[in-house]
C-alpha cells in the first residue's frame, strides 16, 4: 500500500508535548476489554471515472460552503472528456471554446481548471495553455487531503479491519489540553484501535474528542472504524481542515505491543488536530504507522506564481 503526497503541511505554532502525552494517554493492552477484528471491512470495485479521481478534484471546490454544484460536475466531465486517456503533455481547448461546449461562464471554467491543476491532472501555463500530465504511478491521494484512512483503504480497492477498539469517556489529559487549548477538566471520548491489512497490524490510532464538540454515545453509535468519519457525517461542527506533523519515531513499549513489533521499531507518526472551518479545533488524533507496511511517496509539482 502506498500513500502519495503533492505536499505534507507542517504546524508548528503550537508546543509538542508528546512523551507526556505518551506516558499518560496510551493505555494498557489489559484494559481493552473486548476485540473486533470484523467490525469494518471494505472492498470496493473501481470504476471508469473512479471515486478517487472525483474525490481529488472535488477536495479543493468544496472547502467553503456554498460551493457550487455546477463546478462539482463539470469537473468530471472534463475530466473524462479532454484528461483520461490523454497523452502528457496534450493541451486542452482554450477558455473560450469550453465555455461554448460547455454554455458555462469564464469563471466557471477557471474553477474547474483550478481544481483539476491542485489535484495533479493538470498545469496552467501562462501563454501556452493547460497541459495535461503524466499521472503517477503511485496511489496518489494526498496527504493534504482530509480523508480517513478506511477511505484512502477503499479508495484504492484494499480490504482494512479494525481491531483491539476501546472507546471510554475520559477527562483530557495534559498534554492534549495545552495543544486544544482546553481546560483540564474537559471531558471527552478516547478512542484508540489497530488497523490490519491481510490480518497484519500495520497502524495504531488514538484520537481525543471533547464532549462538547461529540457525546460518547453518536461515537459509539457511528463509529465504523474512524474518528474523521464520524465528525464529518455526523458532527455539529463542519470540519475544515486539519493541522498534522509527520515525524519517524521510535514506537514506545505500549504500542510496540499493540502493533506486534519490537520495543524501539522505527515508525511513521502523525499527530494531527482537526479543526472546524472557522478554526476551532474539533479533535487530537494520532497515529504510529509501520514502515514496513505502509510507504508514503511524495510527487512535487512546479509552480508557477
Amino acid at each position: 500500500m502506498v500513500f502519495s503526497s503533492k505536499r505534507i503541511k507542517r504546524q508548528t505554532s503550537y508546543v509538542r508535548t508528546i512523551n507526556s502525552i505518551e506516558e499518560d494517554l496510551i493505555l494498557k493492552s489489559a484494559s481493552i476489554s473486548h476485540d473486533s477484528n470484523s467490525l469494518f471491512t471494505i472492498n470496493a470495485e473501481p470504476s471508469n471515472f473512479s471515486e478517487l479521481d472525483r474525490l481529488k478534484m472535488n477536495i479543493w471546490s468544496k472547502k467553503k460552503r456554498g460551493r457550487s454544484s455546477l463546478v462539482d460536475d463539470l469537473g468530471p466531465q472534463i475530466f473524462a472528456d479532454f484528461v483520461r486517456g490523454a497523452p502528457a503533455g496534450s493541451l486542452l481547448p482554450h477558455e473560450g471554446a469550453l465555455c461554448s461546449k460547455y454554455s458555462v461562464s469564464r469563471a466557471t471554467i477557471r474553477t474547474v481548471m483550478r481544481n483539476l491543476q491542485e489535484a495533479g491532472y493538470l498545469i496552467i501555463r501562462q501563454g501556452v495553455g493547460t497541459i495535461v500530465l503524466p499521472r503517477s504511478l503511485a496511489l496518489d491521494v494526498g496527504m493534504d487531503a482530509l480523508l480517513s484512512f478506511e477511505t484512502i483503504a477503499r479508495l484504492h480497492n484494499i480490504e482494512i479491519t479494525t481491531s483491539k477498539t476501546l472507546i471510554l469517556q475520559r477527562l483530557i489529559p495534559e498534554g492534549i489540553a495545552s495543544v486544544l487549548e482546553l481546560p483540564l477538566d474537559t471531558e471527552g471520548s478516547w478512542v484508540q484501535r489497530a488497523k490490519l491489512i491481510d490480518g497484519n497490524s500495520v497502524a495504531w490510532m488514538v484520537d481525543f474528542i471533547p464532549s462538547h464538540v461529540m457525546s460518547m454515545k453518536v461515537i459509539k453509535e457511528k463509529f465504523e472504524g474512524s474518528v474523521l468519519d464520524v465528525l464529518m457525517n455526523h458532527g455539529t461542527h463542519e470540519v475544515g481542515y486539519a493541522d498534522c506533523d509527520v515525524l519517524p519515531v521510535a514506537l514506545p513499549l505500549e504500542i510496540a505491543e499493540f502493533l506486534d513489533v519490537t520495543h524501539g521499531s522505527m515508525a511513521l507518526s502523525m499527530e494531527e488536530i482537526t479543526r472546524s472551518t472557522n478554526g476551532t479545533a474539533l479533535a487530537w488524533g494520532r497515529s504510529w504507522m509501520l514502515p514496513s507496511k505502509l510507504s508514503f511517496a511524495l510527487r512535487r509539482r512546479r509552480r508557477f506564481i
